[in-house]
């Protein structure tokens, strides 16, 4: 075991050379530190004793060694502690501070010259790089009983064209496609959300709970918004035949309650951001100061033509850099334009699909080339022709006869699977 009864503090240490340095020299101010690195003496020299005096005083005390070092100096050490003596010229130390504090200030000043010059570029480059304000949802169409009791209808079609499997863990699909309009398509061409060689078409898809039974149990015990039995919660309408991004949403319908909807997509644009905005701050400050010093400072001739031709290249790059943020932030202005004409002509079309969605349906599949239920490649003509695939036709007619076996009426088998009633009573009439 190690022995520390001989163990001395170097605060213990410290004050030794304090008390020792005191005696030698009462009129001076000296001052002791100890820390990690030893024990630091610190002393005005123009009005206290020099280094040589300081280092014979403190080697006639006992507690101290001394050795040789380089530059004939010594190593003081005290009580194991090194020593580290500094001597300093009090007049030419309070002139330092001055001049510190004068460039301190004139930094200071330096800055806030800078941060006006900035703010006052900035009020000047913002209309060029605001974005549009996109206007408030309109709630004429969210407040239309006809429009809440349309898509109520087109909820009650998409649960009876999917069916839930017990103990299935997946979600069904079912998402019908819909003309866009030669506006709207060309729109969402130019947006990136369409394709060159795609059919002019979009897809509203039905998102539906989650067949889980641990989730319908939150449904029915924990959550607010429950909605009791209603399995199609939402629609969203993407161009294109495949479900696209969050940002590329076209319309969107929410259950809020029952019998209740919520319409969006709702919209914020924000103003353009530029990927040069440190580099434009710096220079608009460098700006600043060589303006600035260019009146208050006399430079020689060429020391002035020297911060002239640097100002000139400042001002050209300055230049620059807001011309090619005014051009993409009026790109970007110009997409939101069209974001929000696309939303404008998407609920016009939205409003003509839930009014008639079997004709609709029909007529998006025909023009796709694929079936409205399914989204299978429709070959024969018969299919094309009724937009709706062999398989899912066989589907229909299974399900029409199984609702009459049930005792459904008419009225109501021929709008929950989208034929009309001539047509469905010639399905019933056929032999399976």
């Amino acid at each position: 075991m190690s022995d520390y009864s001989d163990y001395i503090p170097v605060t213990s240490a410290a004050k030794k050379v304090r008390a020792t340095l005191r005696t030698a020299f009462p009129k001076t101010k000296i001052s002791t530190t100890s820390g990690t690195c030893g024990i630091s003496v610190e002393w005005a020299n123009d009005i206290g004793p020099s280094v040589k005096e300081v280092e014979n005083v403190l080697c006639a005390a006992p507690f101290i060694t001394s050795a040789e070092g380089w530059n004939d100096t010594k190593i003081l050490k005290a009580d194991g502690y090194l020593i580290q003596l500094w001597s300093f010229n009090a007049a030419e130390r309070e002139a330092e501070q001055r001049e510190r504090e004068l460039r301190r200030q004139k930094e200071e000043e330096e800055w806030q010259r800078g941060s006006a010059a900035l703010a006052e570029a900035r009020r000047a480059e913002e209309p060029a790089l605001e974005a549009i304000e996109a206007p408030r949802q309109s709630r004429q169409q969210e407040s239309n009983a006809a429009v809440f009791e349309a898509f109520n209808r087109l909820r009650q079609r998409a649960e009876a064209g999917v069916e839930f499997a017990e103990g299935d863990r997946r979600r069904p699909s079912w998402a019908p496609p819909m003309i866009l309009g030669d506006e709207l398509a060309a729109i969402c061409r130019t947006l990136g959300w369409l394709g060159a060689e795609d059919k002019p078409i979009g897809r509203l898809w039905a998102q539906f709970a989650s067949p889980r039974r641990s989730a319908g149990y939150l449904r029915e015990h924990v959550s607010g918004h429950g909605l009791g039995d209603i399995t199609c919660r939402s629609f969203e309408l993407f161009a294109g035949s495949e479900r696209g991004l969050r940002g590329q949403i076209l319309f969107e319908a929410q259950q809020a309650a029952p019998g209740e909807w919520r319409f969006g997509p709702s919209v914020y644009f924000s103003a353009y951001e530029s990927p040069h905005e440190r580099e434009w701050e710096g220079l608009v400050r460098e700006r600043e100061r060589l303006t600035h010093d260019l009146v208050h400072v006399n430079f020689n001739d060429e020391a002035r033509a020297r911060e002239e031709k640097r100002l000139a290249e400042i001002d050209r790059k300055i230049a620059e850099i807001d011309h090619a943020d005014a051009q993409k932030a009026q790109q970007r202005r110009e997409k939101q334009q069209l974001r929000l004409r696309a939303y404008e002509l998407t609920r016009a079309r939205m409003l003509d699909f839930v009014g008639a969605p079997d004709v609709q349906m029909q007529l998006a599949a025909r023009l796709w080339g694929h079936c409205c239920r399914c989204g299978r490649e429709l070959t024969d003509p018969v299919s094309l022709e009724r937009g709706i695939g062999p398989d899912c036709w066989n589907d229909i007619c299974n399900g029409i006869r199984r609702l009459a076996a049930e005792g459904e009426r008419r009225e109501v088998i021929s709008w929950l699977v989208g034929v009309p009633l001539e047509l469905l009573d010639t399905i019933l009439g056929e032999q399976p």
